[in-house]
């Protein structure tokens, strides 16, 4: 019967129904994480060629994607300021590919021309200018309409900062990093109208909206001499990041653009009262993606900076870690000393080693490590840079095992830091390397020589206690010795740690310097004689420049004249940007571009080293050290090698 059939049709409906319900999905949304190997696709370009990505054909890797928003007013900074494209072009590597695509279709050749632009400017010859823009692919379609590019930024999303103020939201630009303060990434507060630009008590530790019509150099100072928390500036399209010549501000410094500036304007005089607001974010699609020369996807870094330099440091670091992959193809012996360790503090292990003659049938020895997080991705990491050591104590050695004299083997361990100044770690007599962790980011990678550090990993049983360790928070850590080079020159085998009579480790008074000489015999059979030097100052010495000097048997050495940069560029605007070709971890989620005295975030501690050779008797050892400043803290290790043939 008729009602028969639809009872049946209702029945087999819900035993449907309920079937279904049960089965498991057939469809899994892929999860994109970095060093995945990218799926091949294509795209349109504006001169109707097509850009084909293949991860088997890598002529157009590294590439770079750069996906520009213009409702965002950080990437619509990065593609107007002039001092941005031409500190891009400049520092851009030569091989090097970018795609470039828009939220909104058309919008892409506006950056062209700006680029075209500034390589006038910079008076670019015709093929130099040809060079450049064959490596820049410009898509003739929308990001979401290239699916393989936007199923990856719709997970890697990008932070829209806003200032919510009367129930709506304004896109907002914020000061430059670094020279102003920046709000929490979710801050509230209450925000007034600045007045015929005249500041008042009742500024105090509240918002304060500037008009065009006041100076931004006397907003700032009269803010800052009543003690506000924050400018918020009006400012015409499009807008940039607002620095200026001084040393900084101790308070928020944004802007939002000058029709938003007066709906707000509006609001609060409606109000009769300072407004609540609430400076935060939303997450749109993301803006950067790359492929690295192998086909696998990599993150960019965090947006702090509004600067194409961003694409173009990125760049120099892709090309970094391919050298990098090519030395550790190198034949080596390879002796694995911890791999993905978790840093809770710290991590220690027991690790069998090679006889120590067989240690020495190799003139050379590589620290290989890597620095991560627990998670796949850079947001899995801790925010803050923080110092991590390497040490080392092995099984005692029989002085005369290799017919050498090797008296010198064994080293004190001394520690450095007290109670009230940044006690980290770092210094000591048993010390194969150290680093700084990059701010919030996992791809940390270093190969380090510590050639004369080969006597520290001797001993009589063939073991090797290895502990890495770390301030706060936690890391991860791989680390791998490589011996290379079979033996054709001289070989380390035995250390002296320089323990000085003074053993004072702030940098207070001129009384730091005075008592720092000590005497040492060569052993017997010594061919030659390595100075090796650690030293970072982290905390109060952060950017203040300093040079270190030794003086052996009356031969002056110091550190200026081998690693001037190394030390005295710190406190300069962009001198840890110069490290990013040598491993400088770029695009950190903090102020990671200022010159460091004897570090950067993101990068080995690099040893200084002095062949001493010819100072083969008798050594008197004295070590001096200047600054522009006092009271800060050094961290510092300091051997003496030997070598035999």
């Amino acid at each position: 019967s008729t009602w028969g059939n639809i009872r049946f049709v209702v029945v087999m409906l819900c035993v449907l129904a309920l079937v279904g319900s049960t089965l498991p999905p057939t469809v899994t949304e892929r999860v994109f994480v970095p060093n995945q190997i990218v799926p091949s696709f294509s795209v349109l370009l504006t001169d109707n060629t097509t850009l084909e990505v293949d991860p088997t054909n890598t002529t157009v890797f590294p590439l770079i994607a750069f996906s520009w928003n213009s409702a965002d007013p950080f990437t619509t900074a990065m593609v107007s300021d002039n001092s941005s494209i031409s500190s891009f072009l400049l520092t851009s590597p030569t091989n090097t590919h970018y795609l470039i695509s828009a939220t909104v279709p058309n919008q892409t050749q506006s950056i062209i021309e700006n680029l075209i632009a500034q390589m006038e400017i910079l008076s670019f010859t015709d093929q130099q200018k040809k060079q450049f823009l064959d490596r820049v692919h410009v898509a003739a379609v929308a990001t979401a309409d290239i699916p393989e590019l936007s199923d990856v930024l719709t997970q890697w999303k990008s932070p829209l900062l806003q200032l919510s103020c009367g129930g709506r939201d304004y896109a907002r630009l914020d000061g430059k990093y670094g020279w102003s303060a920046w709000p929490d990434e979710i801050e509230n507060g209450r925000l007034d109208i600045l007045e015929n630009c005249t500041f008042s008590s009742q500024h105090q530790g509240i918002y304060v909206l500037v008009g065009l019509e006041c100076s931004k150099a006397d907003a700032l100072e009269q803010g800052q001499a009543v003690g506000v928390r924050g400018l918020v500036f009006a400012q015409n399209t499009p807008m940039l990041p607002i620095s200026d010549q001084t040393d900084g501000v101790n308070l928020v410094v944004t802007s939002v653009t000058v029709s938003d500036a007066a709906q707000i304007t509006q609001y609060i005089h409606n109000l009769k009262q300072p407004a609540n607001i609430t400076l935060g974010y939303s997450n749109i699609l993301g803006e950067f993606a790359s492929i690295d020369k192998l086909g696998r996807l990599q993150e960019i870094g965090w947006e702090k900076y509004a600067t194409l330099q961003m694409l173009s440091w990125h760049a120099q670091w892709l090309n970094y870690l391919e050298n990098l992959e090519t030395k550790l193809a190198e034949p080596a012996m390879v002796i694995p000393v911890k791999t993905n360790a978790v840093m809770n503090f710290e991590h220690t292990n027991v690790v069998s080693m090679p006889p120590n003659r067989e240690m020495m049938e190799y003139s050379a020895l590589d620290l290989d490590v890597s620095i991560g997080c627990l998670g796949p991705q850079d947001r899995d990491c801790n925010v803050w840079d923080r110092c991590v050591t390497l040490t080392v104590q092995c099984g005692s050695t029989n002085p005369r095992e290799h017919g050498h004299h090797n008296r010198h083997r064994k080293t004190t361990t001394l520690h450095f830091g007290n109670s009230s100044r940044l006690d980290e770690p770092g210094g000591g007599g048993d010390e194969l390397g150290r680093w700084t962790t990059a701010f919030q980011r996992r791809v940390g990678h270093w190969v380090t020589d510590i050639t004369p550090m080969m006597p520290l990993l001797f001993s009589s049983n063939g073991v090797c206690r290895f502990t890495a360790t770390t301030d706060f928070d936690i890391w991860t850590i791989t680390a791998n010795l490589r011996f290379r080079k079979p033996l054709s020159g001289a070989v380390p085998f035995a250390v002296l740690n320089l323990k000085w009579p003074n053993q004072q480790i702030n940098f207070d008074s001129s009384l730091y310097n005075v008592n720092r000489t000590l005497s040492f015999t060569v052993p017997n059979g010594t061919a030659r004689v390595i100075l090796r030097a650690v030293i970072s100052g982290h905390g109060d010495c952060e950017f203040q420049p300093t040079s270190h000097h030794y003086v052996i048997n009356g031969v002056h050495f110091n550190s200026s004249e081998i690693a001037f940069d190394q030390f005295m560029k710190a406190g300069s605007g962009y001198g840890c940007t110069e490290k990013v070709p040598i491993g400088a971890v770029p695009n950190e989620h903090g102020t990671w571009y200022f010159g460091r005295n004897g570090w950067c975030n993101g990068l080995d501690v690099q040893p200084l080293y002095w062949d001493v050779r010819s100072l083969l008797r008798l050594h008197f050892v004295s070590y001096q050290f200047s600054s522009f400043f006092f009271s800060f803290f050094i961290s510092f290790s300091i051997f003496i090698s030997f070598f035999i043939s």
